[in-house]
């Protein structure tokens, strides 16, 4: 019986893969940094949010989504933001603005099912 053995480097995220093939990083990501997500700051974006929004459509490329919006940032920088009315999002062409936005759809979805499920009353004495 043969010994089975375990590859001891983790993979590159530029490896081959052997049922998808090669996914190199877009070359969008390459000149610009990655953010630290670890502290992302989720609200609803205030008055003073608005010509940031405008820049952050203009980076992205997009038109500024419609509505009350979800914003999401990291530090001062706005990656993110999302239409609560439509779900429409524009984000940073980076990583950390691809994934800032993933937590803005789940946020909005998650809320959109907390208000159709029914609440369980409490017993009164």
């Amino acid at each position: 019986m043969s010994q089975a053995t375990a590859p001891t480097a983790p993979r590159s995220l530029h490896a081959p893969s052997r049922s998808r093939g090669v996914h190199p990083r877009p070359a969008a990501f390459e000149s610009v940094p990655y953010e630290d997500i670890d502290n992302l700051a989720v609200r609803i974006a205030g008055v003073d949010d608005h010509a940031h929004v405008e820049a952050l459509a203009q980076r992205a490329g997009v038109s500024r989504p419609e509505g009350g919006l979800l914003v999401a940032l990291a530090g001062e920088r706005m990656l993110a933001a999302t239409s609560i009315a439509n779900r429409e999002t524009v984000s940073e062409p980076t990583p950390s603005g691809l994934a800032a936005a993933a937590v803005l759809r789940y946020r909005l979805a998650d809320q959109a099912r907390r208000a159709r499920t029914p609440r369980r009353g409490g017993k009164h004495s």
